[in-house]
């Protein structure tokens, strides 16, 4: 045997090998099925099967109908071997089928396509009659007939379209040429004119042969374009046209330039595909989101492209922090319990419902405090084209697989695809690691496959990265440090920094929790991070005595807690501390919720999306935080706002402006006997506000109107 052949023999009987060990992983897999159908209900746990495992529903009944195959020959099976192809092909085959193939592996102990292939061609023999198989051949005779008189018809067709062409272009003047006519006697005229009306006449009899007398009207429009086709040939085989008739249907016995018989043609010749053009989006998608926090979900989905309909927020003051720092938001600030469906419905068919749940399903404590069935109810009543359901696993008290596979089964029942994972903080730029699952829903009758956002480049940061520039506000960067006199305040803050940013370099923080505990074993991960968690105070200031001191760790901040969380710099929280603790470590970081939308995205509009680069991009445009996104038409066409004629001055105005967006009013106003007229002017910016966001509402309804037609 020569050295080519043995190496073949020996690839054959490997791949014979891998194959069998193939069908004993299907039926291993098969073996763990059938466990954990024993376990509870078969419909929500095969939901969740589906999800953490990536198998379709089809998968799961090929798995399931292997079960079958080891109640009735488990001998076997040690033995025999079946290809992949095959056990998809047999589980969804008729009964009579998998009986005959089971004793085919009886025998044989192998099974694969082929075999079934024959199989049920050998089914379909057997159930046939003589006279049956007759007709069945003379039926496929007359209809490869037809087909090739049909391909000759369009070939003909299709070359009467080409000369009618070349006629038009070399003989016919131009429609903007004013004045021009026809001119039969030219060079080649009665040639050309000729050739058409010869080829015509030839394609007539095998148009009436193929489909006899077609009415002009046969109740449908390709009956209608037939017909019209038919005419057109048959004009053409009468001379009907160009000096004799025109172009139109209607002859005339002045040529006026149509295209009407050249465009009746095309019924009769097989078109080409059009090149593929990308189609964007005419509108941002819209959003509803329910339980919508302190805004970090908000703000991803806005980042992502979604245009939020309403954020629905029970508590007082977190609807007060949404409206604080994005006030074109329109916050409601009710229970969802409390919302009717027939407020619901005024959002049906909503591209998208987002909802944040405070933990994982069935893990509320108390019956009240179960978010889901309100989701649930939101998702009946308004039918989104998709949802996105999100929760914390920080903080998980008990497995909760069963209550989790009973939501995504409801989720199905819906009419929804489900994709159900979960997400790492640490691989979003976000300095520790907690995860955060999702429940993500693609109404069926959206075609698309939703991207993975777990498939995303990990861009981790550490502490220096990501928070240096807000525990060190006032560190001299790049070559300006090295102008900085030693000796001076300034000179002991950069090295201060630098000392500890060298220090806590590749450090990670612990997570996030809600409420402050002051417990040694829940401070020292902080101070292995850099920071002094036994109290909550301002950055260190240039000249503070503490910064003498290399080895000093810092006092945590709210504005570092923020962007340990993915807040953008300048977001404000409207509680005390303890409170704004809460809705930090309650936040889903921003950039997390824009990648996951981002994803529903591509599916909702065919966009291409880029989340490797969504993730590093910055996530707001942090001169809009406390503005919105209105933009004041004060001097254009619109209406101006009723009472500027009664502000007092454009100086107070803009004073007031700035104790809004978050200034200390005695920074802004030295002199506390100035400061009232200030507080006065407070309400009017913001109904001053109120009225800018009514007129770019109805700006972007008029958009969207004109968008529709």
């Amino acid at each position: 045997m020569s050295r080519a052949d043995h190496h073949l023999t020996h690839a054959a009987l490997q791949l014979k090998d891998l194959m069998k060990q193939i069908s004993e992983q299907y039926f291993a897999a098969a073996n763990v099925l059938r466990e954990i159908r024993e376990m509870g209900s078969a419909g929500s746990i095969e939901s969740l099967l589906a999800s953490r495992a990536a198998m379709s529903p089809r998968d799961l009944q090929t798995l399931g109908f292997l079960t079958y195959f080891m109640d009735e020959i488990p001998d076997v099976l040690s033995e025999a071997t079946i290809s992949p192809a095959a056990l998809t092909i047999l589980s969804q085959a008729p009964e009579e089928m998998q009986e005959q193939a089971l004793n085919v592996l009886k025998r044989n102990k192998r099974l694969d396509a082929y075999d079934l292939e024959q199989i049920a061609q050998r089914m379909t023999q057997d159930s046939e009659t003589e006279w049956e198989r007759s007709e069945e051949a003379r039926s496929r005779y007359f209809k490869s007939l037809m087909a090739d008189r049909l391909s000759h018809l369009e070939a003909m067709t299709g070359d009467l379209q080409a000369r009618l062409d070349r006629f038009v272009l070399r003989y016919c003047p131009h429609p903007e040429d004013e004045g021009a006519v026809l001119h039969p006697k030219s060079d080649g005229y009665s040639e050309a004119f000729d050739s058409i009306v010869e080829l015509a006449c030839r394609i007539l009899p095998l148009i009436d042969c193929l489909f006899g007398e077609l009415p002009p009207d046969g109740g449908s429009s390709e009956s209608t374009n037939l017909a019209n086709a038919a005419l057109a040939v048959r004009r053409l085989a009468d001379g009907a046209f160009a000096h004799n008739g025109g172009f139109g249907f209607d002859p005339i016995p002045i040529p006026v330039w149509s295209t009407e018989l050249r465009d009746a043609l095309d019924f009769l010749v097989p078109g080409v595909a059009p090149e593929p053009v990308s189609i964007k989006p005419t509108r941002r998608l819209r959003v509803l989101e329910l339980f919508a926090g302190a805004g970090g979900t908000a703000i991803g989905l806005m980042s992502a492209g979604f245009e939020h309909t309403a954020l629905i927020e029970k508590s007082p003051i977190r609807a007060q922090t949404l409206k604080r720092n994005w006030p074109t938001w329109n916050v409601i600030n009710e229970d969802i319990a409390d919302i009717s469906d027939m407020s619901l419905q005024k959002c049906v068919g909503i591209d998208l419902l987002s909802a944040g749940l405070p933990f994982p399903p069935g893990e509320a404590s108390r019956p009240e405090d179960d978010m889901i069935p309100q989701v649930l109810r939101a998702l009946e009543v308004a039918q989104p084209r998709s949802v996105m359901i999100q929760f914390d696993l920080g903080q998980r008290q008990s497995g909760g697989e069963k209550a989790l596979a009973a939501v995504l089964t409801e989720v199905e029942d819906a009419g929804y695809r489900v994709s159900e994972f979960a997400l790492d903080t640490i691989n979003f730029g976000i300095p520790h690691s907690r995860e955060h699952g999702f429940i993500v829903g693609i109404r069926n009758d959206i075609a698309g496959v939703l991207p993975d956002p777990r498939m995303v480049t990990p861009f981790v940061r550490d502490v220096v990265k990501a928070l240096r520039s807000s525990i060190a506000p006032h560190e001299t960067l790049g070559e300006h440090s090295r102008t900085i006199p030693l000796g001076t305040v300034q000179r002991t803050y950069d090295m201060w920094a630098r000392n500890w940013a060298g220090e806590h370099r590749g450090k990670m923080l612990p997570s996030i929790f809600r409420g402050t505990d002051n417990r040694p074993d829940r401070m020292q991960p902080w101070l292995d991070a850099g920071f002094n968690l036994s109290d909550i105070r301002e950055p260190p200031k240039v000249g503070d005595d503490d910064l003498r001191n290399a080895d000093f760790k810092p006092f945590i901040t709210f504005e570092v807690l923020a962007a340990a969380q993915g807040f953008p710099p300048g977001w404000k929280f409207l509680a005390k501390e303890t409170g704004i603790i809460d809705m930090i470590a309650d936040a889903l970081p921003p950039v997390m919720a824009k990648v996951v939308a981002l994803s529903i995205r591509a599916v909702l509009s065919g966009e291409a999306v880029d989340l490797d680069q969504a993730v590093v991009d910055p996530i707001i445009k942090l001169s809009r935080i406390g503005l919105g996104e209105f933009r004041p038409r004060l001097n254009g066409p619109r209406r101006r706002w009723p009472g500027d004629r009664d502000t007092p001055s454009a100086w107070i105005h803009d004073q007031a402006t700035r104790v809004i967006l978050g200034a200390k009013l005695s920074d802004v106003e030295p002199n506390h006997k100035k400061r009232g007229a200030i507080r006065k002017e407070i309400p009017r910016v913001y109904e001053k506000w109120a009225y800018l966001m009514e007129l770019e509402r109805e700006e972007r309804e008029e958009s969207a109107e004109a968008n529709q037609w």
